[in-house]
Protein backbone atom coordinates (compact mmCIF):
# COMPACT_ATOMS: atom_id res chain seq x y z
CA UNK A 1 0.00 0.00 0.00
CA UNK A 2 2.78 2.42 0.88
CA UNK A 3 4.50 1.91 -2.49
CA UNK A 4 1.32 2.93 -4.32
CA UNK A 5 0.24 5.61 -1.84
CA UNK A 6 1.58 8.57 -3.85
CA UNK A 7 -0.62 7.53 -6.79
CA UNK A 8 -3.70 6.89 -4.71
CA UNK A 9 -3.37 9.52 -1.95
CA UNK A 10 -1.24 12.33 -3.40
CA UNK A 11 1.94 14.05 -2.25
CA UNK A 12 1.01 14.01 1.46
CA UNK A 13 0.75 10.22 1.56
CA UNK A 14 4.07 9.82 3.38
CA UNK A 15 2.59 11.79 6.30
CA UNK A 16 -0.48 9.55 6.54
CA UNK A 17 1.17 6.18 5.99
CA UNK A 18 4.02 5.38 8.32
CA UNK A 19 5.12 2.02 9.74
CA UNK A 20 1.63 0.79 10.49
CA UNK A 21 2.64 -0.38 13.96
CA UNK A 22 0.45 -0.06 17.03
CA UNK A 23 1.98 2.33 19.54
CA UNK A 24 4.30 4.05 17.06
CA UNK A 25 2.92 7.40 18.24
CA UNK A 26 5.22 7.07 21.27
CA UNK A 27 8.17 7.66 18.93
CA UNK A 28 6.69 11.00 17.84
CA UNK A 29 5.27 12.47 21.08
CA UNK A 30 7.31 13.76 24.00
CA UNK A 31 6.20 12.86 27.53
CA UNK A 32 4.73 16.37 27.93
CA UNK A 33 2.76 16.03 24.69
CA UNK A 34 1.47 12.63 25.80
CA UNK A 35 0.30 14.07 29.13
CA UNK A 36 -1.35 17.01 27.33
CA UNK A 37 -3.27 14.62 25.07
CA UNK A 38 -4.31 12.52 28.07
CA UNK A 39 -5.71 15.66 29.74
CA UNK A 40 -7.62 16.65 26.59
CA UNK A 41 -9.07 13.16 26.20
CA UNK A 42 -10.15 13.25 29.84
CA UNK A 43 -11.71 16.69 29.38
CA UNK A 44 -13.64 15.89 26.22
CA UNK A 45 -14.31 12.12 26.24
CA UNK A 46 -14.80 11.02 29.84
CA UNK A 47 -18.47 10.41 30.54
CA UNK A 48 -19.61 10.84 26.92
CA UNK A 49 -21.32 8.40 24.57
CA UNK A 50 -18.26 8.48 22.32
CA UNK A 51 -16.03 7.77 25.31
CA UNK A 52 -18.23 4.78 26.18
CA UNK A 53 -18.13 3.53 22.60
CA UNK A 54 -14.31 3.81 22.53
CA UNK A 55 -14.19 2.19 26.00
CA UNK A 56 -12.37 5.26 27.29
CA UNK A 57 -12.35 4.03 30.90
CA UNK A 58 -10.66 0.77 29.85
CA UNK A 59 -8.10 1.90 27.27
CA UNK A 60 -7.39 5.56 27.96
CA UNK A 61 -6.68 5.68 31.69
Amino acid sequence: MRENSKNSHGPMSNVFFRKGEVGDWKNHFSEAQSQEMDAKFEQFLAGTKLGARLQYDVYCK
